[in-house]
């Protein structure tokens, strides 16, 4: 039971480019899912945000909030897919709207654009890698 040498001093392969894509896409998507999370969390609670305490408010920010959570096991899972479908559930009803008023609200729609460069990354990296995930 000898261990050959070349293999104690092999050093490890650098990075190639399509996991740097792949990763900084899990980062982006993960950064993105955990703002959007926080932002929508002090919206519902935050007086200053402008939204009523009514059930219908409570349930839309709830389901952003659930996206958002989604989105974050999608993107540290290196679902590029899941992502790009859940930036376009989040983006086009709600984050549209709060991108172009002037509030601090504004960054749940930027957060959300993460999304969808998270979700393009992913599966640029994955592509590039060869290989197939759902």
């Amino acid at each position: 039971m000898s261990v050959d040498q070349t293999e104690i001093n092999k050093k490890p392969a650098p990075a190639s480019r399509p996991d740097v894509f792949y990763k900084l896409g899990q980062i982006i998507g993960t950064s993105s899912g955990v703002v959007t999370c926080i932002l929508w969390t002090l919206a519902m609670w935050d007086p200053a945000s402008g939204f009523s305490f009514s059930f219908a408010s409570f349930a839309v920010v709830f389901v952003m909030i659930l996206i958002a959570i989604i989105a974050v096991i999608a993107s540290t899972k290196g679902h590029g897919k899941v992502l790009i479908v859940l930036f376009a559930i989040s983006f086009f009803p709600i984050g549209m709207y709060v991108l172009a008023i002037p509030h601090w609200l504004h960054w749940v729609g930027l957060a959300n654009i993460g999304l969808l460069v998270a979700g393009l990354l992913i599966r640029r990296g994955i592509r590039d890698r060869g290989q197939t995930t759902v």
